[in-house]
């Protein structure tokens, strides 16, 4: 006699499975860059600083994501496109490199018209932006982080080899408020880097020998699913 497993009750083993596979995969590990918690220092022993073309604040209560405070950047005058906080030393190439991602929670006011937000990379002969993280109007949402994996497009290969005379981490900020434009303000908190280890063999035979254990069980209980 043959037993089929009800597909209700597939769902079980499967998300179980699911689950120690999540749970085999090494975590992601942080480290914090930049927080903004009434200073300008970074990871990287170097402070970021302005051109000149915003206005810095250290503020407390909405866009605070990590620590107890903020930075708002206010943009007074045009262009209402700049690249301005920067963060210029080799310090960041050892960071760049020993990490994957780079991410920046960003908020926004109420009356926003539109906002994109970026971090570029700059170096010698190294022009890159991480993709923006973009706010509408006419959208409700008032805050997101921008999520950078640069190991992806090659960037940490090349930090790891980078024989540059500097590489400067910086804001990008792009738009308008519907109160007649500029000044606008935008609020950066919690820029930190991403890495994600590479799972091991170990982590491999694990999660196999435990998810073949789980379809054995599944089969035995209750017969393969046609």
């Amino acid at each position: 006699m043959r037993f089929h497993l009800d597909r209700r009750h597939a769902a079980i083993p499967v998300t179980i499975a699911l689950t120690i596979l999540l749970a085999c995969c090494p975590a992601r590990a942080a480290t914090l860059y930049a927080g903004f918690d009434g200073d300008f220092s970074t990871a990287s022993g170097t402070d970021c600083t302005s051109d000149g073309n915003t206005t810095q604040a250290f503020v407390t209560g909405s866009g605070v994501t990590q620590g107890t405070q903020a930075l708002a950047i206010t943009q007074p005058k045009s262009p209402p496109q700049l690249v301005d906080m920067k963060v210029i030393t080799l310090n960041n190439v050892p960071l760049v490199a020993a990490n994957d991602r780079i991410l920046m929670d960003v908020t926004v006011p109420q009356d926003v018209g539109s906002r994109a937000v970026w971090i570029s990379f700059r170096g010698d002969t190294l022009f890159a932006n991480s993709p923006e993280l973009g706010f509408d109007g006419t959208l409700p949402e008032r805050s997101g982080t921008v999520v950078w994996d640069y190991a992806s497009e090659g960037y940490k290969a090349l930090a790891a080899n980078y024989t540059g005379t500097f590489w400067t981490i910086a804001i990008g900020i792009r738009g308008n408020d519907f109160n007649g434009g500029l000044p606008i303000t935008t609020i950066v908190d919690n820029i930190r880097f991403e890495s994600v280890p590479e799972p091991t063999a170990t982590n491999h035979l694990i999660c196999g020998l435990i998810v073949f254990g789980l379809c054995n069980l599944r089969e035995k209980r209750y017969g393969r699913i046609s």
